[in-house]
C-alpha cells in the first residue's frame, strides 16, 4: 500500500530523485556530526589544540546549523517519499527518539559552554584537558600557574 502525497510519487519513482536525496541526506549527516565531533574533541583537549574554544565555536556553529537544516529537510523529504515504509519500523522511531535526545543534549551543552567560553580558554582548562590528551604533555612546560 502506497500513500500518494504530492511529490512523493516523483521522488519514489524517478530514476535519480530518491538516490540524490538519500546521498544529500548522508552527506549532510556527515557534515553535521563531523563538525560536532571536531568541537567535542576540542572541548576535551584532544584535537585543534592551537585554536581557542572561543574562536572555534563561532567558526563551526554556523556550518553545523547548515548541515542540520539540510539533514532535516532531506530527511523529511525521504519520509515524504515513502511514509508507510518508515512509519511502521521500530528502528525509525528509535532513531527519531535518539535524535530528539541528542538535540536536547546538544542544546544544553551549547548553553553551558557558551556561557563559559572564556573559561575554556584558560590555562586550567588546558591542563584539565591534557589529562585526556596523550600528546598534550609534550607541549606543556612547567607547573600550572
Amino acid at each position: 500500500m502506497e500513500v500518494n502525497l504530492p511529490g512523493g510519487t516523483y521522488l519514489r519513482e524517478s530514476t535519480f530523485g530518491f538516490s540524490f536525496l538519500l546521498t544529500a541526506h548522508v552527506v549532510s549527516m556527515c557534515l553535521f556530526f563531523g563538525l560536532i565531533l571536531m568541537m567535542d574533541l576540542r572541548l576535551v583537549g584532544i584535537a585543534n589544540l592551537r585554536t581557542r574554544v572561543s574562536e572555534i565555536s563561532p567558526r563551526l556553529l554556523p556550518w553545523q546549523m547548515v548541515g542540520f537544516v539540510f539533514m532535516v529537510v532531506t530527511g523529511v523529504a525521504l519520509f515524504w517519499a515513502q511514509p508507510l515504509r518508515y512509519f511502521g519500523k521500530t528502528f525509525f522511531w528509535w532513531k527519531m527518539g535518539l535524535m530528539v535526545l541528542a538535540g536536547v543534549n546538544a542544546g544544553i551543552i551549547h548553553l553551558i559552554t557558551h556561557k563559559s567560553e572564556a573559561a575554556w580558554d584558560s590555562r586550567a582548562a588546558k591542563i584539565a584537558g591534557s589529562r585526556f590528551s596523550p600528546g598534550e604533555h609534550r607541549t606543556h612546560r612547567g607547573p600550572p600557574k
